[in-house]
């Protein structure tokens, strides 16, 4: 029992410095990137991670499960021959996606088109490389497809988009506050919006505090889409749907 007991705690300190380690190497990383000028996306940061797991996995076998490190990483090599011939597409995206972001051929943030596709790069993951379109769909394009297909960058005089983030009450109805932001977008920005596209509302996920929203405002080429972002904020604050002041606005 008391064998037991020690094991359990041996894991639950691995668990813990595991989870400090990745907290503090995940933050420096960041900061590394951003002096490096190397984009932010979400693949480094998987990866930092996955490899931290693998070394407390690595630091449990031989107290926990008497097993040694050398002989598993021995037949962790033979059976990751077997597992790659299987994972080749998994794989080639992976790479790809480091490809595509050290190289700077693209990051978060860019206009592109590819494929006859056009939109905003939102993130690049272990394997896809998500895309926000005119029409607000999200779009997932493998890694793999990007690096061996034509990509244009796109300028922002040949697609004028603003970008809202807002931070929506958890107990809020999410349908009513899109309408709701869309509707305020045409009355507020009308004029300066593009008459065919206008708003686009997309919820992105959940945050400390709320539900994180973002509208996409396609802007006339003659107009400012940081400026129209910014009046659409404005008239928006003090909703009671609005969660804190953490609302944004970001000229794409």
């Amino acid at each position: 029992m008391s064998d037991l007991v020690g094991k359990l705690v041996i894991i639950a300190v691995v668990v813990v410095v595991a989870l400090l380690v990745q907290r503090i190497v995940v933050r420096a990383a960041k900061k590394a990137l951003e002096h490096a000028h190397v984009p932010s996306a979400s693949i480094f940061v998987n990866v930092l991670r996955a490899v931290i797991w693998i070394f407390a996995l690595l630091a449990t076998l031989k107290p926990v499960f008497g097993i040694e490190p050398t002989t598993f990483l021995a037949a962790l090599g033979i059976v990751s021959v077997a597992i790659s011939l299987g994972l080749q597409d998994t794989i080639s995206n992976i790479i790809a996606g480091l490809g595509l972001l050290l190289g700077h051929v693209l990051e978060p943030g860019n206009c592109i088109e590819v494929s006859g596709l056009r939109g905003v790069v939102q993130d690049v993951s272990w394997r896809s490389t998500t895309l926000v379109d005119c029409a607000g769909n999200v779009e997932v394009i493998p890694n793999s497809v990007l690096n061996k297909t034509t990509l244009t960058k796109l300028s922002p005089s040949n697609f004028a988009m603003g970008k809202l983030n807002l931070l929506v009450r958890e107990n809020a109805d999410f349908s009513v506050v899109a309408k709701e932001v869309e509707e305020a977008a045409c009355t507020t920005i009308g004029d300066k919006l593009d008459p065919s596209l206008g708003c686009k509302t997309h919820y992105v996920g959940m945050e400390a505090g709320g539900v994180s929203l973002v509208a996409y405002l396609y802007v006339r080429s003659d107009k400012s889409a940081l400026e129209a972002a910014d009046t659409l904020m404005k008239s928006l604050s003090g909703k009671a749907w609005l969660a804190g002041p953490t609302t944004k606005a970001a000229d794409i």
